[in-house]
């Protein structure tokens, strides 16, 4: 009869099935994401404090944290097959994963400050990357590559964005100093300079066929330009005043849809408008009561819109940033859901009488279902706690935990009843078996562990592996018995 959304804020909503009716909330902090669609639309790709999520775009499960950033993703970017993510942060680095099994593929390492932005090359053998040192790079990521292949050094501007022609012949970058620039992808030589905003350019985007470039900016405006001879077009101006994250006016991003008719804007104001690229006019608008909008993108198909927001600039309780999905045939919002970094996993007990939550710093707790009164905390784990499961006969907790271990809880009293470590990837998931007898932990090194539970059970296993019994000594040693037992 009701629904349990957990957030990684620490964040937790309860929800009427029936009515689809807000309940109650358990909420405290919040931070922002962005989300970017892969190429075929099956996933959908976050960044959340130091991590990124992969997401299954249907079905709406989480398919793998992404851990190793050492400070904030600021941009998440699949691959054009699809097949990998590239992800940027302000500790300097950029990363490529694997999206099948969120195995971390590269570490690209070079630039002296943040790095702001990814792009892959069409055919996904080299990847740019955008940073505050006032460089953008391109790398071989090819197989059996990783080398820095190309440097494009601008000496008065940060370059916070860098995106590739769809024939991969050019490389565009938005500059702090107010220009758009757009380089040979091959030589790195400069081609074009796009002057016309008055403030900072935060984003550039290629149309799909090529021809055009569109740019948003602090200003307050997006504008379109010619590709070829770096003409301004159009420009777009319809967003209002607004800050996000305190720091941040404009229009922070802009998209252009996949048929290249209309492009879209993402406003600090709260606004989400739909433009038409031949004409400059709005086609519609979107709004969200003042909340700026982070970041957005199109399904591959044109129909859907995905939007992040901002932190509400009074944070409450049940006030998050959010994922929002629009279809853009109605106008109307399919969903919106919390996203933020704090709580990574959630489960109700059989009964349904309680929920346990799981997330950073090793915090998990077991709440009362009716309330939210908090009953047990469970402390032990020294990192992020990843998942979580109550057993079918309501009697234990497992979780798992980056800090490298999982542990089986007495889920009555909240004592630790058992600690399981030697894995050679961090445990990712957990999931008992029917009868509570068997706990599976799955790896992120591809490998799966059942652990008996019953001690009888434990008992009989080593008895049908031991291949001799035990000396005398080592039955006074280890047993502690002047006699050896007769069954061993």
């Amino acid at each position: 009869k009701q629904l349990v959304t957990g957030s990684w804020d620490n964040s937790l909503k309860i929800w009427d099935a029936v009515m689809g009716e807000e309940v109650r909330v358990v909420s405290e902090f919040i931070e922002p994401v962005e989300a970017t669609f892969s190429p075929d639309g099956t996933y959908l790709a976050i960044n959340s404090g130091n991590e990124a999520q992969i997401w299954d775009s249907a079905s709406g499960e989480r398919r793998f944290i992404l851990f190793g950033h050492t400070s904030l993703v600021e941009r998440v970017e699949f691959s054009p097959d699809g097949t990998r993510l590239a992800t940027v942060s302000l500790d300097g680095t950029a990363k490529v994963w694997d999206v099948t099994t969120g195995v971390e593929l590269l570490t690209l390492a070079g630039h002296a400050s943040s790095v702001f932005s990814a792009a892959f090359s069409p055919d996904g053998t080299h990847l740019a990357t955008a940073s505050d040192d006032g460089t953008a790079r391109v790398w071989d990521i090819s197989p059996g590559g990783s080398r820095e292949w190309l440097t494009i050094a601008q000496d008065d501007a940060s370059v916070l964005k860098v995106v590739y022609s769809p024939d991969g012949s050019r490389l565009a970058a938005a500059n702090s100093n107010g220009t758009a620039k757009v380089f040979d992808a091959e030589r790195g030589t400069e081609l074009l300079t796009l002057s016309g905003h008055s403030a900072q350019v935060y984003t550039v985007a290629f149309s799909p066929d090529g021809s055009r470039l569109a740019t948003s900016s602090e200003d307050n405006t997006a504008k379109l330009w010619d590709a070829q001879n770096g003409k301004e077009l159009l420009t777009l101006a319809g967003h209002g005043e607004g800050i996000v994250g305190g720091f941040f006016p404009g229009v922070l991003a802009v998209a252009y849809s996949p048929d290249g008719k209309q492009l879209a804007t993402a406003g600090a104001d709260g606004n989400t408008i739909l433009w038409d690229t031949v004409t400059g006019k709005p086609i519609s608008k979107f709004s969200n009561n003042g909340i700026g909008i982070t970041n957005l993108a199109f399904s591959p198909d044109g129909g859907e819109l995905v939007v992040t927001t901002d932190q509400p600039k009074a944070a409450v309780a049940g006030e998050d940033a959010q994922a929002q999905l629009w279809d853009l045939t109605t106008g109307k919002q399919i969903f919106s859901a919390n996203q933020a970094v704090r709580i990574w996993g959630v489960a109700f007990s059989s009964d349904g009488s309680r929920f346990a939550t799981a997330g950073f710093g090793g915090i998990v707790k077991i709440r009362d279902a009716a309330t939210g009164r908090e009953l047990l905390d469970l402390s032990g784990h020294t990192s992020t706690v990843n998942s979580l499961a109550f057993s079918p006969d309501d009697r234990y907790i497992a979780t798992t935990s980056v800090d490298g271990t999982t542990r089986l809880w007495d889920a009555e009293t909240g004592n630790e009843l058992l600690r399981l470590t030697g894995y050679t990837g961090l445990p990712s998931d957990v999931s008992f078996s029917p009868d509570s007898s068997r706990l599976a932990i799955s790896s992120q090194d591809g490998s799966i562990h059942i652990q008996l539970l019953r001690t009888e059970e434990l008992i009989a296993l080593a008895r049908s592996r031991l291949t001799r019994s035990l000396t005398e000594e080592e039955c006074r040693q280890y047993l502690h018995l002047e006699q050896c037992p007769a069954n061993p």
